[in-house]
């Protein structure tokens, strides 16, 4: 009934009219997950009373409309935002007192020391709303904030299998869990003690600029704090910086807690995880299931690294063992080569020594006995090419294809072959092959 009163206050008309579409969109936005939009979009809402309330002082009780953004912003927005809305609505509650004070109509006649204490008790109202919707904030805060952090670990942790396959190095594996853990999800420091072959640790952690990776060899077997410990008893250890004795001091300020991991795969130690944080209340159990679980994660990845480093070893081993029977072979038909040119050799110049004459060949067209000696300087043309070539060679005329193929064993000439082939026919690809085996047969 107030929008159609023409003295009511135009500002509250205007707030009753556009307030159930707000209440339609918000709940629209949260539906649609836009949480920060309908928190946004809620602020104003609440803060839309404001100026209504500031200057409309004829009517005292509307001051408590400030109490209502308050509430909502302690609850809903994030403590810079927090600070800022209570500085908004103190600076309101003065000009609405400056306002006060400079209003001469006179509503109701009430006594200035009871003015004066309603102030008192409303400003007081106001000053404890918003201490403790402080302490109520930041107690949801700090949920929220660490049901992010276990949220963002268990995401982290979810994909840290994929993004180191096709990692077989250890110390890369482990860079890659410190940057997920120090540089991905914030936490104080983190660090990864590597076991060595010689059975010793190195300590590996994230540098500065210009510096990569810290490296520190460490026997964590004589090491008294959590992280050697842990590798001890092949147990999670859990430290705070508040406890006495050399348990606590490989923690570096400004953290306060501490969870030593050991990396075991099969029950062998593969090293050991750190991770440090300076919460006060430490590690919620979400963090702790989503620490086991990267640990069993870098453990997996460690040991398919090692795998495929035994699988190359053994495949090194087998290739150079192979190189070495090549060699052995090349060298063993080297030397057939040079005893069969040697032999070759001595055997041509005893014939010559004896007064024979250089070659000797055999022709099924000639005598019945098929033999005819020549010497080397009266062999056909085409028998000297094919001995120079080392390869079929064919002279085609008018009776057909006359065909000349050397006889090479082991790579050594000792000779050539001819014949021709009847009228009609041609010497295929197929009939070349065969007779290339015949000659090196």
């Amino acid at each position: 009934p107030q929008l159609f009163n023409p003295e009511s206050n135009a500002l509250l008309n205007a707030f009753y009219i556009i307030l159930f579409p707000l209440f339609g969109l918000i709940t629209a936005l949260v539906q649609l997950g836009r949480l920060r939009a309908a928190i946004l979009l809620f602020m104003l809402l609440t803060l839309m009373p404001v100026p209504a309330a500031i200057t409309q002082v004829s009517n005292p009780l509307n001051v408590v409309v400030l109490i209502v953004p308050l509430l909502a912003g302690m609850l809903l927005l994030n403590r810079p935002v927090q600070i800022a809305l209570i500085a908004f609505i103190a600076a309101a509650f003065a000009a609405r007192l400056i306002l006060q004070t400079n209003y001469t109509r006179t509503v109701r006649f009430t006594p200035a020391e009871n003015v004066i204490s309603h102030l008192v008790i409303f400003g007081s109202v106001l000053g404890l709303t918003a201490g403790s919707a402080l302490i109520v904030a930041s107690i949801t805060q700090r949920f929220s904030r660490r049901a992010a952090n276990a949220r963002a670990l268990l995401s982290g942790v979810g994909g840290f299998r994929g993004s180191v396959s096709g990692i077989y190095d250890d110390e890369r594996i482990f860079v890659r869990a410190l940057e997920l853990l120090q540089r991905t999800l914030g936490y104080t420091l983190a660090s990864a003690y590597r076991l060595n072959e010689s059975g010793s640790f190195t300590r590996l952690r994230l540098g500065g600029i210009g510096q990569d990776i810290v490296r520190t060899d460490i026997r964590l077997s004589e090491d008294l704090s959590g992280v050697g410990e842990a590798a001890r008893r092949l147990d999670t250890i859990i430290v705070s910086n508040l406890e006495s004795g050399t348990r606590s001091a490989h923690i570096l300020a400004p953290a306060r807690w501490s969870i030593s991991l050991p990396i075991m795969r099969g029950g062998v130690l593969l090293g050991v995880l750190d991770v440090q944080t300076a919460e006060p209340n430490g590690f919620s159990e979400d963090e702790r299931d989503g620490f086991l679980i990267l640990a069993e994660q870098i453990a997996g990845a460690l040991f398919d690294a090692r795998e495929f480093q035994e699988f190359q070893r053994i495949s090194r081993e087998q290739e150079e063992q192979l190189e070495r029977y090549r060699e052995q072979l090349g060298q063993v038909e080297h030397r057939s080569q040079q005893a069969l040119a040697t032999a070759w050799d001595r055997y041509v110049q005893v014939r010559t020594s004896a007064g024979e004459i250089g070659s000797f060949g055999f022709d099924l067209q000639r005598a019945p006995s098929g033999s005819a000696l020549m010497p080397a300087s009266d062999l056909p043309p085409s028998i000297r090419e094919a001995l120079s070539s080392g390869d079929v060679h064919i002279v085609n005329n008018e009776r057909g294809q006359i065909v000349h193929a050397p006889v090479i064993f082991r790579g050594e000439v000792l000779g050539a072959m001819t014949f021709q082939m009847p009228p009609g026919r041609l010497l295929s690809e197929r009939q070349i092959d065969v007779l290339r085996a015949i000659t090196s047969r």
